[in-house]
């Protein structure tokens, strides 16, 4: 910033608080955190600032809760929430690189959510601890308002009590939301098989059963190479897979 000479009958003083009142006003038109309110995960609070949100097409016709709502302690990165398996903000999280919770939830029925606690599991080869909450009588998603580009909710399940996890939390979340990248191809009978999904799938399940280890890791993303170290043996489930493939 350029360097303002005091003129006469304004002080440094007065510029200052005039900087002052300007940032007030930049920040007020830049508007609320996305995410206020309380965490506390076993008895301990997390500070969660950082919000990504978005929802699926469910063109697929499989997704039952299409809204994803990640807060986080850490910065989210954009496309984590894609996809309808194990999403990347959960990857995240299993790595202990950020902490918070994952809400899925089916605008048809804002009372309830399903949550994945984004928190490291130990030991680490546990899955993350995912609930269901809220009902009709106690809901735990209110105030739920879907706009084109934008998503504001509110979060609440007190602490305590019997619980499967001492999770407790409520939080208000108004933050930009984005949409589940399209389809680029619905492919059906013999172009499913012509396709490179198929090739890569079929090949994959050749080297299952051949028991080429090389063969798995390549096919396959690095982040499931890694949690597939921490589960399991390969080579000792490739054994017992091809002990069970049946004889043609």
């Amino acid at each position: 910033m350029n360097a303002v000479a005091a003129s006469p009958g304004h002080s440094p003083a007065r510029h200052r608080a005039m900087a002052l009142a300007l940032c007030a006003v930049v920040y007020a038109q830049a508007g609320a955190a996305p995410v206020e309110g309380t965490l506390k995960l076993n008895g301990a609070p997390i500070v969660v600032a950082h919000v990504l949100a978005k929802l699926h097409d469910n063109a697929e016709g499989v997704v039952r809760r299409p809204l994803l709502i990640a807060v986080a302690d850490r910065p989210i990165p954009p496309g984590a929430l894609d996809g309808m398996g194990e999403t990347v903000a959960a990857q995240l999280a299993a790595a202990g690189k950020l902490r918070g919770l994952l809400f899925r939830i089916d605008p048809a029925r804002p009372d309830e959510a399903s949550v994945i606690v984004l928190d490291k599991p130990v030991p680490a080869d546990r899955s993350l601890t995912s609930l269901v909450v809220g009902t009709k009588e106690q809901p735990a998603v209110t105030r739920l308002q879907i706009g084109a580009e934008r998503v504001s909710v509110a979060f609440v399940r007190p602490a305590g009590g019997a619980q499967a996890v001492d999770l407790g939390f409520a939080l208000e979340v108004a933050a930009p939301l984005t949409r589940e990248p399209p389809i680029t191809a619905d492919l059906r009978g013999p172009a499913v098989r012509a396709s490179t999904a198929y090739a890569a799938a079929r090949a994959y399940a050749e080297a299952m059963h051949t028991g080429d280890i090389a063969g798995q890791a390549r096919l396959s993303s690095r982040s499931m190479n890694e949690r597939m170290s921490k589960v399991v043996d390969p080579p000792a489930m490739t054994a017992r897979i091809a002990r069970e493939e049946p004889s043609s």
